[in-house]
């Protein structure tokens, strides 16, 4: 089942009810739903963040018919957690309609402001931590070492 919304841009009525009338319109849409959410998802991981996926596309039918999807954080353990924005598709041709980077910017704010207030504050201190356990080093080898190091402290493995 795919949802469909017609935008309708004239103002409501100061009085009385608003009357619609919809043009009738057959339209070919060449871009499936699950097609717009895998572009959507190549954008959101290469210019937005990894964290977010594309949620359940909606097709907007204006002047040019786009996928309207959700920007959606889904954490393993909690399900679907928020919602961050939004972002379309031409409908047509697949392409992106591009958030400004303003648009961005205010995402992936956004995101990181929710997710330092779903991290415990120990956890960013354990980040902290091992950012400086890095730098300290020099070589990629010492790096790599004192990394795993620091990783098997924190979370040895179980022993089975």
């Amino acid at each position: 089942m795919i949802q469909i919304v017609y935008e309708y841009a004239d103002p409501w009525p100061s009085q009385g009810v608003l009357q619609i009338q919809p043009p009738s319109a057959c339209l070919d849409i060449a871009v499936s739903p699950d097609s717009a959410r895998r572009k959507a998802n190549n954008y959101l991981a290469m210019y937005i963040s990894m964290s977010l996926l594309a949620g359940k596309p909606l097709l907007i039918m204006n002047k040019r018919p786009v996928w309207r999807i959700p920007l959606e954080m889904q954490l393993d353990d909690r399900g679907h957690t928020a919602t961050f924005g939004i972002i379309e598709i031409d409908a047509q041709t697949r392409e992106i309609i591009p958030l400004t980077p303003k648009q961005i910017r205010t995402i992936q704010d956004q995101v990181n402001d929710f997710i330092t207030r779903l991290t415990p504050e120990t956890t960013l201190v354990s980040y902290r931590t091992y950012a400086h356990c890095i730098f300290r080093y020099k070589s990629k080898k010492e790096i790599l070492s004192r990394l795993q190091r620091c990783l098997l402290s924190a979370y040895p493995l179980s022993q089975q």
